[in-house]
C-alpha cells in the first residue's frame, strides 16, 4: 500500500508538472515524461526500498525538478520542491546528482521566498547525512555556502533555521570522521591520515571556522559576505561539545585549535567585546578546560590563568556601604573590562569546582606535576590553587553581608529585629537570607545565548556563586578520600526499644591514609585559602539549604583532613565550628537552632576522628560544656519555646534541642569504648583538663598546655557562660558528670572484664585519680568536692556490682576477683577519700555501707581496706560524732553477716574496732550496742572452735609472771594469725574476753555492767565447749582475776571515800548531768558491779 501511494504521489506530481509546463516549458514536460516512463517500468509489487534504489540509478530522475526550479515559475517551483524533498528524504536520487541538487537549491533560495527557503534548509541536512559519501569536498562547500547565505536572511525563521542546520551539518561532518575511524580501527590517539575524505573535510571545516572567528579569510568554506561571529563560535562550540576527542585524536585538528582558536580565546578576554560574543567565547574556553586539558595542556593553563585574572578584578561600582537589590553588569571592573566578564568567568569556574574528578585531574596536571622525578622536585605552579584563591576572594570581599554578631558566630535563620542600617550594613541585605531563591538568576548568564545585552543580576549573585563553588569544592574532596578509610562500627544502643535496634552503627576513621597522593596534596595546599572563606561565611545568614550544605561540607573537610593526617587544618577547621556553636556575648543568651546543629556536626566529626583526635578532644568537650550549660541555664525559656505558638516564625530552640545534644554526646561516648584505646584515654584526659579549669586541681599531663592552646584557638573570645564557682550548684559539673557516666557505663572496660589489654586499667587510674584529687582538694569549692566524691561512690558501687557477676565475665577478670586484687583496686579510692573534708568522709562511709549491703560477700581479700576506712573514721577528728554514727552501721553489718568471710587478722581488727574503739565511745548508745555485738563474735568463735583440734601451748599465766598484763596483750594484738589454726582461735577468744574486761573498768556503770555481763555469759555458755586449757588459763589469770581485783579495789575506794578518807571519784551517766547524791549513786553502782 505504501509503495502504491508513493508511486502514485510521484506520478501525480509529474503529471501536474507536465500540464503546467506544456506550453511555456516544453523541456520540463519532456523531462517529466521520461521520469514517468521510468516509474511505470517499475513493477507494482516492488518494495519502496527497491523503487528508491531503481530511481537512484538514473540522473534523469531529478532533471524535471531541476529545470522547474530554474523556471522562475512559482507553481512549477512549488511542485518541484515538494518532489525533491520526497526523493531526498527517501534516498531516491543518484549520488552523482547531489551536487546538482545543491546547486539548484542554492539558485532557488536566492529568490527570497521564505517558504521555499525553509524547504531548502530542510533538504540540506538529509543530503549531508544520507549522501555522506557524495557530499564532500566542493559539494560540502556548496552546502555550507547555502546555509551561510540563508543564515544572513532578515527573516528570523529562516535565519534561525539556517543556524540550526549549520550546527547539525558541522556535527554530521565530524560524525562521519568517527565512523571512518571506527571502520579503519583508528580509535586511539596519535596522528591520523588527513588524506582520507571525511577527516580531510572535518579538518578544513574546523580550520575555516577558526579563521572566521579570528576575522581571517577562510580557505575551504566559500564566504561572499561577512559571517556572523556568533554563529561561527556556536559552530565551534558544537564541534568541541560533541567531538572533542575526535579533534584531539587527529593531530592536524588539534594543531589548528592550538594555533588558531586558543590564541583567539585568550586574546578575546584581553579586549572589550559584546556580551553575546563573550558568552560564546567563555563557553568555548570552558570546553577547552573540560575536554582538551590533556591534549592542549599549555593552552588550558593559560585559559585557567585568564579565569583567575578575571575573578581577581573587583568591581568599582559595586561597593561601599549602600548596595542595590541588583547590579548592572554594564559596570566596569577595576581593570576596565565589563563586569559581566567576571560573572561569566565565575559561573564557569563554579562548574569546574563542582566537577571534582576534572578538578583533581587538573591539579595533578598543573599544580602537582614533577619536574625532576628522581629528585622529587615539584614545579612551582599554582594554576588551580590561584583559581581557588580568586574564588575565595570573591566571597570575602562582601564583608557587608556578615551578621551583626561578628566573629565566627553562626547567626539565626531569622534576622535580628533590632538591626538597623547604622549597624554597619544595610537592612535590605542583612534582613534577608542568602540562598538560591533570593540570589540566583533564573538562568545562568553563560547560558543566555539569545541575549544581546547583559541582564541585571542580584547584588548577591556573585557571592552566592562563589560560596556555592567553594562548598562544592570541599564536597568534592571527600569522594576520593573518605571512602578509602571509612569503616562502620557498632555499639549497644543506650535506649533500645521495639522500634529501635539493640545495636547502632556509625562510620569512623579506620586508618590514616599513608600515601594520600595528589588529592591529599590538594587538601594540604588549598585549606589555607578555603579556611578564611568558611570563617567568613560562618557569619552569613544563609537559607536552610545553603546552610546545611555549608555545615556538611565543613564537617566533611574536617574529616578529610583528619583522614590524611593533616593535624593543623583539621584542628583549625574544628575550632571554627566550635566557635560557631556558641551564643553571642550575653551570659543569658541561648544558642539558636543552627548553632545547635553546628554542635551536632562537631560531635559527628569527633566520633569519626575519635581515635586520632588527640588533644583536640579537649576543645570539643569545652564547646559541648558551654553549649549544654547555656541550654540548661535557660531551660525555663526552652520549655516555653517548645510550646507551639501559632503564627510565630522564629529560630529559637526548645527542650528537644537540649535532649538531642545530650543524646548525641552520649552516643559519642558510647562509641568511644569500641574504638581504639587512644580515643578513650584522650577523651578522659580532655575531661580531666576541663575539670581542672573549674576546680583548680593541678593535672599533670604533658598535653595539658596543648589542649589549652586549642581551647584558646576555638573559644578565645567566648564569654564564660557559667563557671559554676558559686557556693551552691544545682547539678554536677560537666567534666565530673561525664567522667562518672563514662566510668559507670563502661565499668567492665575499666576493670578489665571486657578485654585483657591495659587500656581499661589506664582509664580507671586516670578517672579515679582525677576524682580523688578533686574530692580531697582544698582549692575546689565544697560543692565540687562533694560531686567528685559522689562520682567516686557511684563508680565503686558499679564496680562492686560487676564483681558479683564475675562468673559471667572474662577469665582474666575472674582471676582478679579470686585473688582479691580487683576488690582492693575498687575499694582503695574509698580509703583515700577519708583524707578529705568532713562531708567527703561522711559520704565515703555511706558508700561503704551501701557496698556492704549489696556486695559484702564479694569483698573477700579486701577486708583490710574496709577496716582501714573504719579505723580512719575512728581516729580522725569527729567532735560532733557524726562519722561514728555513719561508720558504726558498717561494723554492725560486718558482725551480723560477714564474720565468716573475715580472716583471723581481720577478725582481730573487728574486735579492736568494735570493743576497743566503739565500746569506749562517749555516745552511750553506740557503746552499749558495740558490747551487744560482742556476743555475735562469741557465737561465731563458738561455732568454729568445735571444728578445731585442741592445741595447748605455753600457759599465759607463766608469761604474766615475767611480763605485765599490758605487755602480753600488746603482743597478742600484734601477732600474725594464720587461718585454720588453733592458735588463731585461742588468741581471738582471749582478745574478745580481754576487750570486754577492759570495758568492765569503764567509769559509766551501764557500760561496765554490760561488758561484765557479756564476759561472764560468754565464759559460762561457751567456755566448757570452746575453751581449751590455754584459753581457760588466760581467761582466769589475765582477764577475770585482774577484773575482779580492779572491781574490788574500786569498791573499797568508794567506801573509803564515803567515810571521808578519800575524795569521791567522778561519775558519768553518759548524759553530762551530775547525780544529786553521788555517794548513794556510787554505792549502788559498785554494789551492782
Amino acid at each position: 500500500m505504501a509503495t502504491a501511494n508513493i508511486s502514485a504521489l510521484l506520478l501525480g506530481e509529474l503529471q501536474s508538472l507536465c500540464t503546467e509546463a506544456r506550453r511555456k516549458h516544453p523541456d520540463i514536460k519532456e523531462a517529466a515524461e521520461r521520469v514517468i516512463v521510468i516509474l511505470r517500468g517499475i513493477k507494482t509489487t516492488t518494495s519502496f526500498e527497491e523503487i528508491a534504489q531503481e530511481l537512484s540509478k538514473s540522473d534523469e530522475v531529478i532533471r524535471p525538478f531541476v529545470l522547474a526550479c530554474r523556471s522562475n515559475n512559482q507553481r512549477l517551483i512549488s511542485i518541484a520542491m515538494h518532489c525533491l524533498q520526497q526523493l531526498v528524504s527517501r534516498q531516491a536520487i543518484s549520488p552523482g546528482s547531489v551536487r546538482e541538487t545543491l546547486t539548484t537549491l542554492t539558485h532557488v533560495s536566492a529568490q527570497g521566498v521564505v517558504d521555499v527557503q525553509v524547504k531548502v534548509l530542510q533538504m540540506v541536512l538529509p543530503l549531508v547525512t544520507i549522501y555522506g559519501d557524495s557530499v564532500c569536498g566542493e559539494t560540502l562547500v556548496e552546502a555550507f555556502a547555502l546555509c551561510l547565505a540563508l543564515q544572513r536572511s532578515r527573516d528570523p525563521v529562516v535565519s534561525n533555521t539556517a543556524a540550526a542546520i549549520l550546527r547539525q551539518v558541522v556535527v554530521a561532518v565530524f560524525d562521519r570522521v568517527v565512523a571512518e575511524d571506527q571502520e579503519l580501527g583508528l580509535s586511539g590517539t596519535g596522528e591520523q591520515d588527513l588524506t582520507r575524505k571525511s577527516a580531510k573535510d572535518a579538518y578544513f571545516v574546523l580550520q575555516d571556522l577558526c579563521l572566521l572567528a579570528a576575522d581571517a579569510e577562510p580557505i575551504f568554506i566559500r564566504v561572499d559576505h561577512a559571517v556572523d561571529k556568533r554563529v561561527v563560535l556556536e559552530l565551534i562550540e558544537s564541534v568541541l561539545t560533541n567531538h572533542s576527542r575526535v579533534v584531539a585524536r587527529h593531530s592536524a585538528m588539534a594543531q589548528t585549535l592550538r594555533e588558531r582558536l586558543a590564541p583567539f580565546i585568550v586574546n578575546f578576554f584581553a579586549e572589550r567585546a559584546s556580551f553575546s560574543l563573550a558568552v560564546r567565547s567563555i563557553r568555548i574556553a570552558w570546553l577547552f578546560v573540560r575536554d582538551l586539558h590533556r591534549d592542549l595542556s599549555a593552552e588550558c593553563e593559560i585559559i585557567l590563568s585568564v579565569f583567575s585574572r578575571l575573578l581577581g578584578s573587583g568591581a568599582t561600582t559595586v561597593g561601599g556601604s549602600k548596595r542595590r537589590a541588583s547590579m548592572s553588569t554594564k559596570s566596569t571592573a577595576s581593570n576596565g573590562f565589563p563586569l559581566f566578564y567576571r560573572v561569566l568567568a565565575l559561573e564557569v569556574v563554579r562548574d569546574l569546582l563542582e566537577n571534582a574528578p576534572l578538578l583533581h585531574q587538573l591539579y595533578r596536571q598543573y599544580d602537582g606535576r614533577v619536574v625532576d622525578e628522581s629528585a622529587g622536585k615539584e614545579e612551582d605552579c599554582h594554576v588551580i590553587l590561584d583559581l581557588i584563591s580568586a574564588v575565595c576572594r570573591v566571597v570575602i570581599e562582601r564583608g557587608d553581608l556578615r551578621s551583626a554578631l561578628g566573629g565566627s558566630r553562626i547567626p539565626s535563620a531569622i534576622p535580628e529585629q533590632s538591626l538597623s542600617a547604622g549597624d554597619g550594613g544595610s537592612t535590605d541585605m542583612l534582613g534577608h537570607q542568602i540562598g538560591a531563591n533570593t540570589c540566583r538568576m533564573r538562568l545562568e548568564m553563560y547560558k543566555l545565548l539569545d541575549k544581546q545585552e547583559p541582564p541585571n543580576v542580584p547584588d548577591t549573585y556573585m557571592f552566592y556563586l562563589a560560596t556555592s563553588a567553594i562548598i562544592s569544592f570541599s564536597e568534592g574532596l571527600v569522594g576520593d578520600i573518605l571512602p578509602q578509610c571509612t569503616q562502620l562500627i557498632s555499639c549497644p544502643n543506650q535506649h533500645p526499644s521495639r522500634r529501635l535496634p539493640t545495636e547502632v552503627s556509625a562510620p569512623v576513621l579506620g586508618q590514616i591514609i599513608a600515601e594520600p597522593g595528589a588529592v591529599g596534596s590538594f587538601v594540604k595546599h588549598a585549606w589555607a585559602a578555603v579556611f578564611p572563606v568558611y570563617e567568613f561565611i560562618a557569619g552569613i545568614r544563609f537559607d536552610d539549604t545553603l546552610f546545611a550544605r555549608m555545615l556538611e561540607s565543613a564537617r566533611q573537610l574536617i574529616e578529610t583532613a583528619g583522614a590524611l593526617g593533616l593535624v593543623e587544618p583539621r584542628d583549625t577547621m574544628l575550632a571554627l565550628l566550635c566557635r560557631g556553636c556558641l551564643p553571642a556575648t550575653s551570659e543569658t543568651a541561648v544558642p539558636n537552632s543552627r548553632q545547635v546543629q553546628c554542635l551536632r556536626a562537631v560531635i559527628s566529626c569527633t566520633l569519626f576522628l575519635a581515635s586520632t583526635l588527640g588533644p583536640a578532644w579537649y576543645m570539643v568537650l569545652a564547646t559541648v560544656q558551654l553549649v549544654e550549660e547555656s541550654l540548661y541555664q535557660n531551660r525555663g525559656r526552652l520549655a516555653a519555646a517548645s510550646t507551639p505558638n501559632i503564627g510565630s516564625s522564629d529560630d529559637s530552640v526548645g527542650s528537644s534541642d537540649l535532649k538531642s545534644v545530650r543524646d548525641d554526646f552520649a552516643r559519642l561516648l558510647g562509641f568511644v569504648r569500641v574504638l581504639d584505646g587512644d580515643a578513650v584515654l584522650w577523651m578522659i584526659r580532655g575531661l580531666r583538663v576541663l575539670g581542672s579549669d573549674l576546680s583548680s586541681v593541678v593535672v599533670e599531663l604533658d598535653e595539658a598546655e596543648e589542649m589549652r592552646r586549642l581551647r584558646q584557638l576555638a573559644l578565645s573570645s567566648t564569654p564564660v557562660l557559667n563557671q559554676q564557682r558559686g557556693n551552691t550548684l544545682d547539678r554536677p559539673t560537666f567534666a565530673i558528670e561525664e567522667l562518672r557516666g563514662f566510668a559507670v557505663g563502661n565499668i567492665d572496660l575499666l576493670m578489665g572484664a571486657a578485654s585483657e589489654d591495659t587500656i581499661g586499667q589506664q582509664a580507671w587510674t586516670a578517672i579515679i585519680d582525677h576524682l580523688l584529687a578533686t574530692a580531697t582538694s582544698t582549692l575546689a569549692i565544697s560543692a565540687i568536692r562533694t560531686q567528685a566524691c559522689e562520682a567516686v561512690s557511684d563508680v565503686v558501687l558499679a564496680a562492686m556490682d560487676l564483681v558479683t557477676r564475675a562468673d559471667t565475665l572474662s577469665a582474666n577478670f575472674q582471676a582478679m576477683v579470686e585473688s582479691g586484687s580487683a576488690q582492693v583496686r575498687i575499694l582503695r579510692p574509698l580509703s583515700l577519700m577519708m583524707d578529705g573534708e568532713h562531708s567527703v568522709r561522711k559520704l565515703t562511709l555511706d558508700t561503704l555501707h551501701r557496698v556492704l549491703q549489696a556486695s559484702g560477700h564479694s569483698i573477700t581479700f579486701a577486708w583490710d581496706v574496709v577496716f582501714d576506712i573504719i579505723q580512719s573514721s575512728v581516729l580522725g577528728k569527729d567532735e560532733s560524732g557524726v562519722l561514728m554514727r555513719c561508720v558504726f552501721p558498717c561494723l554492725q553489718l560486718i558482725c551480723t553477716d560477714y564474720l565468716s568471710d573475715l580472716s583471723p587478722n581481720c577478725l582481730r581488727r573487728c574486735i579492736s574496732a568494735l570493743l576497743v574503739q566503739f565500746g569506749g565511745q562517749r555516745d552511750l548508745n553506740i557503746a552499749l550496742t558495740a558490747i551487744g555485738q560482742a556476743w555475735a563474735l562469741c557465737d561465731y568463735f563458738h561455732g568454729s572452735a568445735a571444728k578445731l583440734p585442741a592445741d595447748s601451748s605455753h600457759l599465759l599465766s607463766t608469761q604474766l609472771e615475767g611480763s605485765g598484763e599490758d605487755a602480753v596483750f600488746d603482743e597478742l594484738w600484734r601477732e600474725d594469725l594464720v587461718a585454720g589454726t588453733t592458735r588463731s582461735q585461742q588468741v581471738l577468744w582471749l582478745l574478745v574476753l580481754h576487750a570486754l574486761a577492759q570495758l568492765g573498768r569503764d567509769a559509766r556503770a551501764e557500760v561496765r555492767l554490760g561488758a561484765i555481763q557479756t564476759l561472764f555469759r560468754a565464759v559460762d555458755m561457751h567456755g566448757p565447749s570452746s575453751f581449751d586449757e590455754w584459753v581457760w588459763d588466760g581467761a582466769v589469770w589475765a582477764v577475770i582475776l585482774p577484773l575482779s581485783q580492779y572491781t574490788l579495789t574500786q569498791r573499797a575506794h568508794v567506801f573509803n571515800a564515803m567515810r571521808g578518807e578519800l575524795p569521791l571519784p567522778e561519775t558519768d551517766n553518759g548524759s553530762g548531768m551530775v547525780a544529786e547524791d553521788p555517794q548513794r549513786l556510787l554505792t549502788k553502782q559498785w554494789d551492782e558491779t
